[in-house]
């Protein structure tokens, strides 16, 4: 069967993607529980350098940088910066240029 590890995975990336859809609907407090749960899924199932944790913490910086809660938005972005830098071999470049474009665009904001 399917680890534990694996379906709570498998929800990370679930929650991502509808936080994201969410997010494009501008339907924003369903964006953010979901983008919350993922984060909070990743790093309990995958831990601080997992791509999916990651990319969570990413998605949930940007969201939060787009509704002007930049205090909140600025730790997550940087959290993915560093993690990406960090694990550049699994994450690849794009990952690290992605993290680092979003984290630029909140910080000239």
């Amino acid at each position: 069967g399917v680890s534990a590890k694996y379906r709570k995975l498998i929800e990370v990336s679930i929650h991502n993607a509808l936080g994201l859809l969410y997010g494009q609907w501008s339907e924003f407090p369903k964006s953010v529980r979901q983008l919350e749960a993922a984060l909070a899924l990743a790093r309990e199932a995958g831990g601080p350098d997992h791509n999916l944790t990651l990319f969570s913490a990413m998605n949930l910086g940007s969201l939060y940088d787009t509704l002007g809660q930049r205090d909140q938005a600025e730790p997550l972005l940087v959290e993915a910066v560093q993690g990406f830098t960090r694990t550049r071999a699994t994450a690849g470049d794009n990952a690290v240029r992605d993290a680092k474009l979003n984290l630029a665009v909140h910080r000239i904001r």
